[in-house]
């Protein structure tokens, strides 16, 4: 008899033990769970308020199950704790993957770039050492960090050239015994002189850091703001690059107290004088081959204004996004065939199909300005796929994760946080305008190809005087 009481004894003691750590392994877990909610930042007081007394409660009710001398009380509150364990651990999982993944797109760091060395076609050379003491062609935007750079390899005669052109035909004169160019400026070179690429080759590359200083954003997540979104044309869509043509310039103007949102689209071949320059004028597109802080600067003398921040994206953006969501469904204008076929009235595109319907432009009457409308279909046809089907909404951080290389911006941790808890808070509805400057066919010689003619669009300053009163408008609650 005695040993049967130890026995029972035992047996309740070892249950008991179970109970305990199915009590503590909750608490633990649920304690994970709010420390993620209140690490990430995001969340509005209130709602860490509400969810701290919904876990105590939880944890509450699954201690007093497990705790009463009824069986079937105990296996529910066995069920209800693994429940929430696992909830707990996938919605930490969830935030700290949100929260690293928007930690890594923030970004003050200085910018690296890579310049290629570009040398003739029977040049014997394969490596930078072996143009030591030769003359090197550079541009002058990148002449001190990059000769410091080139320093470090050897001893060069360094021929600074004041535009890409001149840069090119001092190789093909051979005046210098090669050119180092960015691989932006050399992917320009091609488009512009298609018979180039037969007489050169690449003889090294060379990565430098701080050639491209980023600015510091000034924004008050509270207070009206205007973001410029650059998206950068680039063949390598596997990150953002620091410089690159600029084919997408938007300024959005965002004014937190009265939920507005004014998006003005700013033709890439406009025709404009470049920030700091005097002589000759360029193409919109070509003040982001100089780095983000040109197309920014260039953008605030367009419009009279200070741009608070800004958002680089590449065209791998589009490509990863739209296949994420399983494709997007977009209505065309007209039929047409080029790289791919669309028809007139709606098509379900796949990632290359949208990155191809939004760039697309010279079966358009009206060229650039027509590009502007239809990137304007794409990303409204995106932004309905996810807030229309809440499966997207469910992979937010699988889908962030993975288009975040193709991502850069300087706005601060804080700022992203500050807003993203203010809406939270207010759930606002959000009213979204969207305009678009306009121009005049024409061509010219441009800064960064003087002795050549190339189309441009000279602004119609009419349109730039509305963007302005726009502006102004947005910025003073209007």
């Amino acid at each position: 008899m005695e040993k049967k009481k130890k026995k029972i004894f035992k047996q309740n003691k070892i249950y008991l033990g179970i109970k305990i750590f199915f009590i503590v392994a909750v608490i633990v877990c649920t304690f994970i769970l709010e420390y993620g909610i209140l690490k990430c930042g995001l969340v509005p007081t209130k709602y860490i308020v509400i969810s701290a007394i919904a876990i105590i409660v939880l944890d509450g009710i699954t201690a007093l199950l497990l705790l009463i001398r009824s069986l079937i009380g105990n296996i529910i509150g066995i069920l209800l704790a693994v429940a929430i364990g696992i909830v707990s651990i996938i919605g930490y999982g969830y935030i700290d993957k949100t929260f690293n993944v928007i930690k890594n797109i923030v970004s003050n760091d200085e910018e690296s770039i890579t310049f290629k060395v570009i040398v003739g076609k029977d040049s014997e050379c394969s490596e930078l050492s072996c143009l030591n003491g030769e003359n090197l062609g550079i541009l002058n935007e990148y002449s001190d960090k990059l000769q410091e750079e080139l320093k470090n390899s050897g001893t060069y005669n360094c021929v600074v050239y004041e535009n890409i052109e001149d840069l090119v035909n001092a190789l093909k004169n051979k005046e210098i015994v090669a050119m180092v160019i960015t691989d932006s400026m050399y992917d320009v070179v091609l488009e512009q002189m298609k018979e180039f690429e037969e007489e050169v080759k690449e003889a090294h590359e060379v990565k430098v850091r701080g050639v491209i200083q980023t600015l510091n954003s000034n924004i008050d997540a509270n207070e009206p703001f205007i973001m410029y979104i650059s998206g950068l044309d680039s063949k390598d869509y596997s990150e953002v690059a620091a410089a690159g043509l600029s084919d997408v310039n938007i300024l959005a103007v965002v004014n937190p107290k009265t939920h507005k949102i004014l998006l003005i689209h700013t033709p890439r071949d406009f025709f404009v004088q470049l920030h700091g320059t005097t002589g000759l004028k360029d193409k919109l597109t070509h003040a982001g081959l100089y780095g983000i802080d040109m197309s920014i600067k260039t953008m605030e003398d367009l419009y009279s204004i200070k741009i608070n921040g800004y958002l680089k994206v590449n065209f791998g953006t589009v490509i990863n996004l739209v296949n994420d969501l399983d494709g997007i469904d977009v209505y065309s204008d007209i039929a047409y065939c080029k790289t791919y076929c669309f028809e007139q009235g709606m098509n379900h595109m796949n990632g290359m199909q949208a990155l191809s319907f939004a760039r697309e432009r010279n079966i358009y009457a009206g060229g650039d300005r027509y590009r502007g409308k239809n990137q304007e279909k794409v990303i409204t046809a995106i932004i309905n796929k996810i807030t229309k089907n809440k499966t997207y909404l469910l992979k937010y951080a699988d889908i962030l994760e993975h288009i975040s290389p193709q991502l850069a911006t300087n706005v601060e941790m804080g700022t992203i946080q500050a807003f993203v808890k203010s809406q939270l808070d207010s759930m606002a509805v959000w009213k979204i305008e969207s305009i678009q400057v306009n121009g005049s066919n024409s061509s010219s010689n441009t800064r960064s190809w003087p002795k050549q003619y190339t189309y441009v669009m000279i602004p119609d300053e009419g349109t730039i005087d509305n963007a302005r009163s726009r502006i102004e408008a947005v910025i003073n609650g209007g």
